[in-house]
């Protein structure tokens, strides 16, 4: 009884890091999209110049 709520906790702590690192994992893709955008529009800029 004791190894399976044992069992059920860690599956709920390793199904809520598994949440997280995807969230992180998004957010860096986001992150790298703006980055990108962003380095784009500068090139833009200073060759328009």
């Amino acid at each position: 009884m004791l190894l399976a709520t044992f069992f059920h906790a860690l599956r709920g702590i390793s199904l809520t890091v598994i949440s997280i690192f995807h969230r992180l994992r998004e957010g860096y893709k986001l992150l790298s999209q703006l980055v990108r955008s962003q380095r784009n529009l500068e090139i833009l800029l200073i060759t328009g110049i």
